[in-house]
């Protein structure tokens, strides 16, 4: 019951005309969003947080994943299905659920009434030159699961911390790296010229993934009016296992909120805003 209760999708409705979708990152599950789900719902707006493929059971199945295009398929299904029902459709991911949100921006011609997207790729810091280099040396198709920090036992219960040890020890390394090659490859600042919904960037300054100056390189390319960004001092490339969880949720509702009232009153809220967390 309790590994079900893990796994399992997050739906909470509020009879709303407008949804909030959140999309977590790889290896993770909708249970580690749930207070984030809970909280966003306070909105009065319906909320689903879905198990991405290949989820939720070991790390077998996951590492059997051999490109990312598969989890971006599914992502832009799930996306116009939410899109057929509901007026307004908000989007939020986190890494490899970023990845699938801005994929079907980019990618797929798709658009959303807002987009919110937590540990971006694309600019990388300099360390990730060196796991490139030892995947393709030493053929790396998995690596230790790397989701372990101080403040995963302080967000999660220590039941679901337990479980997720014990069936996600590694991830799929390589399928990653090809995805991150890939979209340097293609060219990312003609990809940013296609985001012309409101977008909220957040990215930690210590993440190996994400170059610190990454949300100032994606803003100035990318056409959207309204563009808020928030740099997460010493957070990593999971952004939200931090300590600042709790402002960044409160940035991230600030933002939705906006975009709600402006649809409210007709009018379109222009602005650029980049905000750094810090100990004061």
């Amino acid at each position: 019951m309790v590994d079900k209760e893990f796994s399992q999708n997050i739906d909470i409705n509020n009879g709303s005309n407008v949804c909030v979708f959140l999309f977590h990152g790889l290896s993770a599950t909708p249970y580690e969003l749930k207070t984030w789900a809970e909280k966003i719902a306070e909105l009065k707006v319906d909320v689903k947080v879905p198990l991405l493929p290949y989820h939720g059971v070991d790390s077998a199945l996951l590492c059997s994943v051999d490109s990312a295009d598969e989890f971006y398929e599914w992502g832009r299904n799930y996306i116009e299905n939410l899109k057929s029902k509901y007026q307004t459709v908000i989007g939020l991911g986190i890494s490899l659920g970023a990845g699938t949100i801005f994929d079907f921006l980019v990618n797929k011609g798709g658009n959303l009434d807002a987009a919110i997207l937590l540990g971006t790729g694309g600019f990388a810091a300099k360390e990730l030159g060196l796991l490139t280099w030892l995947v393709r040396i030493f053929n790396l198709k998995t690596m230790k699961n790397p989701f372990i920090n101080e403040f995963d036992k302080l967000l999660v219960p220590l039941e679901y911390y337990d479980w997720k040890m014990k069936n996600f020890p590694k991830v799929p390394v390589k399928m990653l790296m090809k995805a991150l090659y890939k979209q340097k490859k293609e060219g990312l600042s003609q990809k940013f010229e296609r985001i012309h919904c409101p977008i909220m960037l957040v990215n930690g300054t210590s993440g190996s993934l994400t170059n610190r100056k990454s949300i100032a390189l994606y803003f100035e390319d990318i056409p959207a009016k309204k563009k808020y960004g928030l740099i997460v001092e010493g957070a990593t490339h999971t952004v939200h296992k931090s300590k600042f969880n709790e402002q960044i949720l409160e940035h991230i509702i600030k933002f939705v909120s906006e975009i709600l009232e402006s649809k409210g009153n007709k009018e379109r809220t222009d602005d650029q805003l980049i905000i750094a967390l810090k100990d004061n």
